[in-house]
Parts: structure tokens; C-alpha cells; sequence
């Protein structure tokens, strides 16, 4: 862990977004607009984007309309998250610096890149604390090592801060940890703090509604006495309930005041289209193919089959992870607009510790002839993810418009060809959210 800890810190600093004021952009804007509209401006039209100065760094912040009602689309969860470095960023900004103290300047933008890595960092403990639970120490080390290293898990935590996936890659392993400790000896306290946990997942992040369904299909497999025994006091569902929308009342709040509705669906024109998924483009497709662009994960799919020893923790994911795969694969921009990789994966790697686990216990003990083209395939992998994350980070990996041609042509090179831009294939945003081809 203090390994990892070091080269997150290393590669957040070589790389470091905030000095260029690029950490809080783009759809993160939106994310993080609650805390100054909220902390500074005590605006929730969010007319306080019109009112900074030229020379500030911000972005543009999306909001959508109906008639004259301003609404934010994205939800509440993350500004829970970015609130413990906000606070001591805007004291320190408004006593003891220069910069404007508005929420966009310098020392909010650093203060986003380290509350990332905090929370990115805590994820990875708390899956360095269950793989301990299932492998030996060496096993535990090296999951977290490949999990970080070999993932585009490193560019969202270290490299470009702030969106939804690192948040709830350390939610989705809390959930996993909290699932196991209750399983184990169960609780009030326990059962109240999971379905808290349950309640900010999928207030972060709604379609990882999916992922909480581990812990009722991992009870129903190894721990139905467990799990029967909850189900059958009446007071456990009024715990539950009031822990899982304990964290949506300021949500509530905010659409009834914005829109007169206590729930509402502020995706507004944006939407699934379940008659046409993209399951097969999400996970090998040149644009953003999750098995291409992550290949090491394949590994971790293949180890959920390996050793029987496990299948109690392996089965669920064998029905959760298709249907998940469907539903984030089913929305319009299957791609995700902008990003390295699928990013929209990230959000299940802690439920494919026990898979890639299960794959570098298996082979542990196969001979030398199976073990030296595995592990040489495992650092190549790791390679291949660090060399197109900084190939993405120059602009040689385009964001969005990625072809088989644009590929190769750039693959393990440091430089595109000079016909670079006429291999990509940009996509038809416009289209796509008619649910057309985007092509």
C-alpha cells in the first residue's frame, strides 16, 4: 500500500492538473457546482457562472432547462465527497492567498486532485482488506498492484481527477468489505452503514443500482440463515430504509425547490436504449473497448471460473456483472463522450478482486512453461496501460474517434503518423441520443 501510495502520489504530481487549472472541467464542473452555489454564492440557479471574471479558470457548467426552471442533471452525491478538502481549500484561499476566492482558482483545483487520490487510495485499502481475507499476503500485494497499475483506474485517480468512477470504485469496495464483516457477525450497526453505503452508491451513480444486489445474492448463496434472519425483523427494513435515503434528502430538497417534484429524472433528453445495447462495442471496440484498452481485466473474468474454493463470492457477479454490462452499454453515449478507456467499468473492478486473485493463485501452481508466458502477458498488459494513458494524455489516443486504423497506427509508438487525423471516426453525438448509428 505505501508502494501504490507512492506512485499515485508521483504521477498525480508529474502530471498535475492543477496547474493548468484543468482539474475541476467538463462534466466535473457540474458534479462540484452544488459546493460554491451552496458554501459561496448562495445561488442554486447557478447564475454565478455568469459572474466570474474573464481571467478565472471554469469551464463551462451544463445545466438544463424547462422553460425558465435552471436545473443541474448531475446529482448531489459527489459534492458529499469533494466537501472535506472544499472546506479547508476555501478558508485557506480566502485568508491567507491572492487567488479569488470563488470556488474555481488554484487552490480548489489542487485541493480536488489530492481529495481524489484520498478517496481513490482508500478504495485500494479497502481492497488490499478483502483480498487478505481469500489470498496470501504476496497475492493481496499484487492484486492492489495490477488493480492500480494496470488499470485505467490510475488515470481517473492520479492523472484526471474528479469524476464519479474512483468515488465509487471506494463505495462499491466499502460495500463489499461492510458485506462480508456482516455476513460474518452481523449487526445493526452493520446492516445500518451498508445500507448507507447502498444509498450514496447509487445516489453518486444511479445505474450502480446493478452492484448492490452483491450482498443480497451473495447471502442468498453462502449465508441464508444470515440473511433470512435479517429479513425476518420487521425494524431491519425501517433501518434500511432510512439509512439508504438517509444521504438523498438534500437531493429531494434540491429538486423541489428547482422543479416543484421531490424526485425527478434531470437527464432531461439524455436516455437508454435497451433495443439496441452496444455490449460487444463497449467491451472490445477500438473507441473504447473496456477489454481492449484494459486487457489485464480479462484475466480477472477468466479467474471468476478457476477455483471452486470461491464460487460462493463468484457467482453473483456471473448474473450481476451481464446485466450491469447491458444497462451501462445500453445508454446513448455508450462511449462515455470524452475518456480514456470505459471508464463506466471502473466502478466494478473491487468485485473482480476475488477473479484476479483467483487467476494468479491458479497460476502459482502450474509449471514454468504456463507461468513465464502468463507473467509476462500480466507485465505487458501493465505496460500497454501506462503507455496509452500517457499516449492519451499527449493527444495521440483521441478521446472520442478512435478507429482500428488510428489504433495500430499509434500502437506502443510515441508519435502519430502524419495522417493521423484522417484515420479517426468521430462519432454523431447528435444521432447517437436519437438512438441512431453514431457512425
Amino acid at each position: 500500500m505505501l508502494v501504490v501510495a507512492l506512485l499515485m502520489l508521483n504521477q498525480a504530481y508529474r502530471t498535475g492538473s492543477w496547474r493548468n487549472n484543468r482539474s475541476i472541467i467538463h462534466d466535473i464542473t457540474s458534479y462540484y457546482s452544488y459546493l460554491p452555489a451552496a458554501l459561496i454564492y448562495n445561488d442554486f440557479q447557478f447564475e454565478y457562472r455568469y459572474e466570474l471574471p474573464e481571467n478565472e479558470p471554469f469551464d463551462h457548467l451544463w445545466v438544463n432547462t424547462r422553460g425558465d426552471t435552471v436545473f443541474q442533471k448531475m446529482s448531489i452525491g459527489l459534492s458529499y465527497f469533494y466537501l472535506p478538502t472544499f472546506i479547508p481549500a476555501h478558508w485557506y484561499t480566502k485568508n491567507y492567498t491572492d487567488f479569488n476566492a470563488n470556488g474555481f482558482s488554484k487552490p480548489y483545483q489542487m485541493a480536488l486532485n489530492i481529495n481524489t487520490l484520498l478517496f481513490g487510495f482508500l478504495g485500494l485499502l479497502m481492497c488490499w482488506l478483502i483480498a487478505k481475507r481469500f489470498f496470501a499476503d504476496w497475492i493481496s500485494a499484487l492484486i492492489i498492484l495490477l488493480m492500480y497499475a494496470g488499470t485505467n483506474l490510475l488515470y481517473y485517480t492520479s492523472v484526471a481527477p474528479g469524476l464519479s468512477h474512483p468515488y465509487s470504485f471506494f463505495l462499491i469496495a466499502l460495500m463489499l468489505l461492510l458485506s462480508l464483516y456482516y455476513f460474518d457477525k452481523p449487526s445493526r450497526i452493520l446492516l445500518f452503514l451498508l445500507a448507507f453505503t447502498l444509498g450514496l452508491i447509487v445516489l453518486v451513480r444511479p445505474t450502480n443500482l446493478i452492484l448492490c444486489l452483491y450482498p443480497v445474492l451473495y447471502g442468498i448463496g453462502k449465508h441464508k440463515d444470515v440473511l433470512m434472519n435479517t429479513l425476518a425483523k420487521p425494524i431491519n427494513y425501517l433501518l434500511v430504509m432510512l439509512a439508504f435515503f438517509l444521504p438523498w434528502i438534500p437531493q429531494f430538497i434540491y429538486w423541489d425547490y428547482a422543479v416543484g417534484q421531490w424526485f425527478f429524472y434531470s437527464y432531461d433528453q439524455e436516455s437508454f436504449f435497451f433495443n439496441r445495447p452496444h455490449i460487444i462495442d463497449g467491451l472490445f471496440s477500438y473507441r473504447k473497448g473496456w477489454l481492449l484498452y484494459t486487457p489485464i481485466m480479462v484475466f480477472a473474468l477468466i479467474g471468476l471460473f478457476l477455483n471452486n474454493q470461491f464460487k460462493s463470492l463468484t457467482r453473483p457477479l456471473l448474473i450481476i456483472l451481464p446485466i450491469f454490462m447491458f444497462v451501462v452499454f445500453s445508454w446513448w453515449c455508450w462511449w462515455y463522450g470524452g475518456s480514456f478507456g470505459s471508464r463506466v467499468m471502473i466502478d466494478a473492478y473491487p468485485l473482480l478482486i476475488v477473479g484476479l486473485g483467483s487467476f494468479i493463485l491458479w497460476l502459482s501452481k502450474q509449471r514454468f512453461y504456463l507461468k513465464i508466458p502468463a507473467v509476462a502477458t500480466l507485465l505487458f498488459c501493465v505496460v500497454l496501460n501506462l503507455n496509452q494513458i500517457w499516449q492519451y494524455s499527449l493527444g495521440m489516443l483521441h478521446w472520442d474517434s478512435m478507429s482500428k486504423k488510428a489504433y495500430w497506427s499509434i500502437f506502443l509508438k510515441d508519435r502519430p503518423p502524419s495522417n493521423f487525423q484522417e484515420l479517426l471516426q468521430q462519432p454523431d453525438y447528435e444521432q447517437a441520443k436519437l438512438g441512431g448509428e453514431e457512425l
